[in-house]
């Protein structure tokens, strides 16, 4: 391995997102001989290894997760336990004062029950710690596919190294940070770093070709080099950021708790005070009074003490001995509510910071919204269906037309949904978030499998969207014909266009007039 290759410093630089201008100067072909690799054969095994060694793998350090002992001691160290656990030792401290022979009840089953929380409660964040873990695991263990001494193969993201040349199409994660060298464009969801759900077009000349670790591509298909791995990746430096600011972080929750038991114990104490001052003045006015009967000096000691006691009584009653059952099962309940939502609450006590978030202050509206589009109208000829997308008011559309619509949305598309025969979940979906809203709607409103179309059909041409085209085009065979089924910017496929066909199949002319107002439409309503 040359000795020349840049720094790990050098290129966590070149890849900052504020970085366009070097970025574009050094080009693909700049990036390529930068990191001493070929686009037709990439690097080898063996140098793989070596920079595995020079710039570290590809994984970002966690910090190691405490054991059961070290959980305990931390729930244990809480004001309110510890305040209920002194009354507890007082109430057993009285109780053998006074002479009672089952002293040690009263306090120690508070004492039990403090303990019996701590465990239970330790328990559960414990193996939450474990499964969250076992979570990250997975999410940091998928296959890529890299050019290693001019063959492509499948390896873990673990194992890409700085050089790589990663082979990215629709769904795929990059598995570091890196310049796009060969193909494109690519859309990328960028929403992971930005909370943007636009996507944005990645291009290998003329514009952004900067790729990030944890971002998806939403369409489209090219070949990136590796710039930054792990840690050194902004998706890494972003993960350390969050944990350095987990480590010795007060929730809210926690934070409200410790001035709740600061404010019991001052009351309590200033209450039991003023009580034995008060008794106790009492109880001399009395004897001055000659109304209270004392022998001897002990006896008005003895008086005294009782009193003292009274006062103990008094300060241990002011302490709520089941506050803490109570927020740790609200706490763990809840933890297991979210979890159905498919939410891993790591730490019960900091489940509770969104629920009582009152303000949000942001810029972008993505940040705001599930990320997820659903069709709003359909215009199919001279009708709009709006509200009754699913009803069967659809059947009324011509059979042939309802086909071909389906089968264009199905076959022009290279995004994954969930469906009635395969479902997935959220994070197993992929492609372009309007791709995917138009698939959605193939199962109820037109009865349509788009899985087992693909499987039937064999494109005989495609031209995914760019940006400069603004539309994705397909050519299928269809019934021993060749049909051109394109979708994309309205402007641009209506100016495509001299002829339509309405609900009942029938060809019209498409007017200039008829053109502009489907525009005024789309645009009044701010839709794609």
């Amino acid at each position: 391995m040359d000795n020349s290759l840049p720094s790990k410093d050098k290129l966590f630089e070149l890849m900052d997102r504020e970085n366009h201008f070097e970025r574009s100067e050094l080009g693909p072909e700049g990036a390529i001989k930068l990191l001493q690799t070929s686009l037709e054969t990439g690097i080898s095994n063996n140098e793989a290894t070596l920079r595995l060694k020079k710039y570290g793998t590809n994984y970002v350090q966690r910090s190691d997760p405490d054991t059961f002992w070290e959980v305990m001691l931390n729930n244990a160290n809480d004001k309110v336990i510890i305040m209920i656990a002194l009354a507890g030792v007082m109430a057993m401290g009285v109780d053998a004062l006074e002479g009672d022979d089952l002293w040690y009840v009263d306090g120690g089953v508070t004492l039990i029950t403090l303990a019996m929380v701590i465990v239970f409660s330790s328990a559960f964040e414990y193996f939450r710690e474990r499964k969250f873990l076992l979570l990250m695991k997975k999410v940091d263990d998928y296959k890529v596919v890299v050019r290693r001494s001019g063959e492509f193969v499948s390896i873990n993201a673990q194992g890409v190294c700085v050089g790589d040349l990663v082979y990215l199409e629709t769904g795929d994660v990059p598995p570091g940070d890196g310049i796009l060298v060969d193909a494109g464009p690519i859309d990328i969801n960028e929403s992971s770093l930005t909370g943007e759900s636009e996507t944005r077009e990645k291009v290998t000349f003329g514009g952004d070709s900067a790729v990030y670790a944890g971002t998806n591509v939403a369409g489209g298909s090219g070949m990136m080099v590796v710039l930054c791995t792990g840690e050194n990746s902004v998706a890494g430096q972003v993960a350390q950021t969050l944990e350095e600011d987990e480590e010795g972080e007060v929730t809210g929750l926690e934070a409200r708790l410790g001035d709740m038991a600061d404010m019991i114990g001052y009351w309590a104490l200033v209450s039991a005070s003023f009580f034995f001052v008060f008794v106790v003045v009492e109880y001399f006015l009395l004897v001055a009074a000659g109304l209270q009967d004392t022998d001897n000096g002990s006896n008005i000691m003895s008086d005294v003490f009782d009193l003292f006691v009274c006062a103990l009584l008094l300060l241990i009653l002011g302490i709520p001995e089941g506050l803490p059952v109570a927020i740790s099962l609200t706490l763990v309940l809840g933890a297991k509510k979210m979890e159905e939502e498919n939410v891993l609450v790591k730490k019960p006590k900091k489940g509770e910071i969104m629920g009582t978030v009152t303000t949000i202050c942001t810029d972008k509206t993505g940040t705001l919204t599930t990320g997820v589009m659903t069709v709003q109208e359909l215009v199919v000829g001279d009708q709009v269906y709006a509200s009754d997308i699913s009803s069967p008011r659809l059947r009324s559309i011509s059979p042939t037309v309802r086909h071909h619509l389906a089968l264009g949305v199905a076959l022009n598309s290279t995004s994954r949904v969930s469906t009635f025969s395969i479902p997935l979940s959220f994070a197993q979906e992929s492609g372009n978030n309007t791709e995917r809203a138009l698939l959605r709607i193939l199962d109820d409103s037109f009865g349509m499998d788009y899985i087992a179309q693909r499987a039937k059909h064999n494109i005989l041409w495609n031209a995914p969207f760019s940006s400069t085209r603004k539309v994705s085009s397909v050519i299928v065979c269809v019934e021993n014909r060749q049909i051109l089924y394109c979708k994309g910017a309205p402007e641009v496929v209506l100016s495509l266009c001299s002829r339509y066909i309405n609900t009942e199949g029938v060809e019209s002319n498409l007017s200039q007039e008829m053109s502009e107002d489907i525009l005024q439409v789309i645009a009044g309503k701010e839709m794609r």
